[in-house]
């Protein structure tokens, strides 16, 4: 698309003048133009896109604004949503990510593409793939986090980049009891397992085993919250090889048993 502005291709001597053109001058204010448009006009294109979801939140984390489709998504009104903060909205387990995550953009200004994380839905649970990044003022200063979110069984063909690695994503989500070789997720993908190390890394920004670490403490902790399984079977449902592995795990990210971990955040809940 060419800018605004003077032509860089002269028009040839046969080619009379556009009679009907509008003189450039009757688009100049567009400062003022841009002012006058409201933020709704630019979510209204989500209606012809059912699937995405889009929202912004705030520097408190607060629901500002969303795509028309959010609350649908959410089975929530628009009237509850607005002003709402994940804690208002999510059990305290999955909001742990969300904040951290919003925290990141707004403090540092990062770009986060791409997670794949647990999301309360209509009283259920799905996985989504999120992207994240910072919205700024005239001024430059980070105000807002903005985000799309959508099923990740539901992403269209298209020639994003992500599309490549979807098959393996979906893999290790279906297959968090078990450790999926490499040899299979780059298998999955039609690559060699340097080069499929190698591009996930650079979407990701973490390794094949570190993602599958991240998605089977989320599902570990949706289960220790919600459900009264014995720690053994939870462990089991979820890859960990004992209740002491997940344990092991549990103390380096969470930074607690998974027993303290299920007494706490099912209090945070009953509280709420």
């Amino acid at each position: 698309m060419h800018g605004f502005g003077k032509n860089p291709h002269p028009r040839p001597p046969s080619v009379p003048p556009n009679t009907y053109r509008t003189p450039s001058r009757a688009f100049e204010p567009w400062e003022e133009m841009r002012q006058s448009i409201s933020i709704r006009s630019g979510l209204e294109a989500f209606r012809w896109l059912p699937d995405v979801h889009l929202f912004i939140k705030d520097r408190e984390r607060r629901l500002v604004h969303f795509s028309p489709n959010f609350p649908a998504m959410m089975g929530r009104t628009s009237q509850d949503l607005i002003g709402a903060r994940d804690e208002d909205l999510s059990p305290e387990h999955l909001v742990e990510h969300y904040r951290l995550d919003d925290n990141a953009v707004l403090t540092s200004g990062i770009e986060l593409p791409n997670i794949v994380e647990l999301v309360a839905q209509r009283g259920a649970y799905a996985w989504n793939i999120t992207s994240k990044w910072p919205i700024h003022d005239s001024s430059g200063e980070i105000v807002a986090v903005g985000g799309v979110t959508r099923r990740l069984q539901e992403r269209p063909e298209s020639e994003d980049q992500y599309l490549m690695l979807q098959p393996a994503v979906e893999l290790m989500v279906r297959n968090q009891g078990r450790n999926v070789p490499i040899v299979e997720l780059a298998a999955a993908v039609s690559l060699s397992p340097s080069q499929f190390s190698r591009v996930f890394q650079d979407r990701f920004g973490m390794t094949p085993h570190q993602y599958l670490r991240r998605l089977r403490m989320d599902a570990a902790a949706d289960l220790l919250t919600t459900t009264d399984l014995p720690l053994t079977e939870v462990a089991s449902r979820c890859g960990y090889y004992d209740q002491s592995h997940m344990s092991n795990e549990f103390r380096k990210i969470k930074h607690m048993p998974p027993g303290a971990y299920r007494a706490r955040y099912r209090a945070f809940q009953y509280e709420g």
